[in-house]
């Protein structure tokens, strides 16, 4: 406890000296506080695109701000929150690349996104059946080190920031060719052979485009009544969401045509038609899709290519190399989502390059250990590569815009 003086006037020089220390401690107090909304206000305005903060760097509709700013750390954070979800649910799907794809390709993105998305899927899968030189590993290298190329840009130039969407689509297909690749090694999907599968494609495409619609839905309906899981393929779920749709669009026409005049009906039912047949070409791809599936798993039983193999020092190596790609995805499609933060990590991505492909290079020699030697290793990785093409076509055919 502090005691007084006794002394009158020393008792006043102190009461006066404590007076003036709170003064003091009141000013700095409230000079936090400001200071704390100003930054605040100043974190704000950077998120809102609005921001004047000196050396910021200005981006349409976004502003990238200095490593020192306290906004960065929110946005890191943010950051492996998104990184860490998406993870869990490529994790929990790698077993199902079907599933998979559903997750990245279906559920995950925007319907606008869905023809970009289906066009660069079709563009992996021609310079997979054009890798005849080295495989699938030919076509990763390639791939990775155009999309690395261009993230590196974001260290000098704003342009990249333009052409995310591209390189969220394009390290989303790697991501899935990379699965498939997985799960042929461990047998959770089975290699298909080219003949076989041309055979199986055409016979279910001229099954689907000769029956008529009404048979398929029925067909569809008798398969979910006897296996209720049958609704969780990636095929009749889209042919049931095509049926919902043609419900929806069927009451929707016959409301307006109960009101409409001579003129208006005619525009009506041209709509319509247009949007029926529509969903009767998606219902065909997709029951042709199913009937492919359902001839593949008959071939089965037969042994496959790696079922003498062992190849788990191969799988793991994979695994964590799509876990790292998880990653990577996760990065550009938080620097589409933010407006702030958002160069420092993808140039921290781009600077992985060359680990990334060290990894690659790396796994050719476990194929080698695994086949029993380059040349067996070498004529895999073009069969995975074939593979993988045909399941990529077979898949984008689902996604109707």
């Amino acid at each position: 406890m502090f005691i007084l003086p006794q002394n009158p006037s020393e008792r006043k020089l102190v009461t006066t000296l404590s007076g003036v220390n709170r003064e003091i401690f009141t000013i700095f107090g409230v000079f936090g506080a400001v200071r704390g909304v100003v930054r605040d206000f100043r974190c704000n305005k950077l998120l809102l695109g609005t921001s004047d903060v000196p050396g910021s760097v200005l981006v349409p509709g976004r502003v990238l701000v200095p490593e020192s700013d306290s906004c960065y750390a929110v946005g890191v954070a943010g950051l492996d929150q998104l990184a860490g979800g998406e993870w869990f649910e490529i994790k929990e799907r790698l077993h199902r690349p079907e599933h998979l794809f559903e997750y990245l390709c279906v559920e995950s993105p925007p319907r606008r996104e869905r023809d970009p998305l289906r066009r660069t899927l079709e563009s992996h899968a021609e310079s997979l059946e054009s890798a005849v030189e080295g495989g699938v590993f030919e076509f990763r290298l390639h791939e990775l080190s155009l999309i690395f190329g261009e993230l590196a840009e974001a260290e000098f130039s704003s342009e990249v920031f333009g052409r995310l969407g591209d390189l969220e689509h394009r390290f989303t297909g790697i991501l899935l060719v990379t699965a498939v690749e997985r799960s042929l090694l461990t047998r959770d999907l089975e290699f298909v052979a080219d003949e076989e599968t041309q055979d199986a494609t055409e016979k279910a495409e001229q099954t689907a485009e000769s029956a008529d619609v009404n048979q398929i839905i029925a067909d569809v309906k008798e398969i979910v009544q006897a296996d209720p899981n049958a609704k969780m393929n990636a095929a009749i779920k889209n042919i049931l969401l095509q049926l919902q749709k043609y419900r929806e669009e069927t009451a929707t026409y016959r409301k307006l045509k109960e009101q409409a005049n001579s003129y208006r009906l005619e525009m009506y039912s041209r709509t319509f038609a247009a949007t029926f047949n529509q969903i009767f070409e998606s219902i065909r791809k997709n029951y042709a899709a199913f009937l492919e599936e359902q001839e593949q798993a008959k071939r089965r039983g037969r042994k496959s290519v790696v079922q003498d193999l062992d190849t788990r020092k191969w799988t793991r190596d994979l695994t964590q190399h799509i876990e790292q790609l998880s990653w990577a995805r996760s990065t550009v499609l938080f620097a589409r989502k933010e407006h702030a933060g958002v160069r420092e990590p993808l140039v921290r991505v781009s600077r992985r390059r060359d680990a990334y492909l060290k990894e690659i290079a790396e796994e050719k020699d476990t194929a080698a250990d695994a086949a029993g030697g380059e040349a067996a290793a070498h004529r895999l990785s073009r069969l995975i590569a074939r593979d993988t093409a045909l399941r990529l076509r077979r898949w984008t055919a689902q996604l109707t815009p």
